[in-house]
């Protein structure tokens, strides 16, 4: 997995990205590494930490901009980076370099914790949470300290003021810059910018006022991706089910292929892991994928009453689940008439193409002309 990673790595190409030399496996132990060793070889950058000088307003656009576009290349990679801190931004040459990409594999919460995401201290590590890691950063570099207080004492209590802590003011950043970097910084990540993309085509908006003398950074050739579950009338769609979901039982959400279903039932998702980690709740690992491998994480075998005994197994497992379950056959009709029965802590979210007669529904929004337009 590390020697696919760091081959992934070696094909991005960017300034503000160390340029990798070489991958591979050791052939013989070398010191404490054992033969067998994934490594990569990258170039040796030369300057000091980004923290460890202070910043002014150009300095910090110039600095909000190379981050921005070595994000948006590995973003267009299929990777994150997922500890976006001022430890890992380095200076030298006239360019910043985002460093240590070694944690862009893996699951499970991970980074600094004065600079990571809500949702990452739930497990939930995406583009958007780098994106995160990048305003905390850039309040790190204009004011000297974390977002959320310097030297605070205990994880519980750092995870609790970033999930419940007003945003910081930014008085002597200029305030178009003030703006983007609080909206880096908002809790719910649907709020943040759309992509790191999109963030550097703001950052070229507001040059001319907050960097007039700074050269302009050009864009990296990719397309921006789109920011999931934020089409118009999608919202109130994903307050629903992830009210559904904190209150336990069965979420039929229903839309055909490239209805945006997925997208919204996953956003109810990362909603209510946030809540359930600011209360300190465990967080087991979402089961998802399709009845049959549902089914067979579980141990339900075929045979008669194989609803009913799925709806058992699915009510008794401990992760919430997320069933893709398309059009419905008898099968699945029974499944769904058991865990719309039943009561108790589980949480199920069943994509449907259509509900079954009588049965309540969210719907995924479909796209009318001015729906359309406002995406575009």
């Amino acid at each position: 997995m590390l020697v696919d990673e760091f081959a992934q790595l070696a094909r991005l190409a960017h300034p503000s990205l160390p340029r990798v030399f070489d991958v591979g496996v050791t052939r013989a132990p070398i010191d404490d590494v054992p033969a067998g060793a994934a490594y990569f070889v990258a170039e040796w950058v030369a300057g000091g930490r980004a923290d460890a000088r202070p910043w002014d307003a150009a300095g910090l656009w110039s600095v909000a901009a190379d981050l921005a576009g070595a994000l948006a290349v590995i973003h267009a990679g299929g990777l994150v980076h997922g500890d976006v801190a001022p430890q890992n931004v380095l200076v030298g040459d006239g360019r910043v370099v985002l460093v240590d990409l070694g944690l862009a594999g893996g699951s499970g919460a991970r980074g600094t914790p004065d600079y990571m995401a809500p949702e990452a201290f739930a497990g939930i590590v995406d583009a958007r949470t780098d994106l995160w890691g990048l305003g905390a950063t850039l309040v790190r570099l204009a004011t000297g300290a974390p977002p959320f207080g310097d030297g605070v004492p205990g994880l519980g209590e750092r995870v609790r003021r970033i999930i419940t802590a007003p945003r910081p003011a930014l008085p002597l950043v200029p305030a178009p810059l003030a703006d983007l970097v609080r909206r880096l910084l908002a809790r719910d990540a649907e709020a943040r910018p759309a992509s790191a993309l999109a963030v550097l085509a703001e950052l070229d908006q507001i040059a001319a006022v907050v960097a007039p003398a700074v050269a302009r950074r050009a864009q990296p050739a990719i397309g921006p991706a789109p920011a999931p579950a934020s089409w118009p009338g999608a919202a109130p769609v994903v307050d629903a089910i992830a009210r559904g979901l904190a209150a336990g039982g069965l979420q039929l959400v229903t839309g055909g292929p490239a209805s945006g279903a997925r997208a919204l039932a996953e956003a109810a998702l990362r909603r209510w892991r946030v809540a359930a980690a600011a209360r300190g709740d465990e967080l087991p690992a979402t089961l998802d994928g399709d009845l049959e491998a549902v089914v067979a994480a579980l141990g339900v075998e075929a045979g008669p009453g194989f609803g009913a005994r799925a709806a058992r197994a699915i009510r008794t497992a401990a992760p919430p689940v997320l069933l893709a379950l398309g059009e419905l056959g008898p099968a699945t009709r029974e499944l769904l008439a058991a865990l719309g029965r039943a009561t108790g802590e589980h949480r199920v979210i069943a994509l449907v193409e259509r509900a079954p007669a009588g049965t309540a529904a969210h719907a995924a929004p479909a796209l009318d002309e001015a729906g359309v337009a406002e995406v575009a």
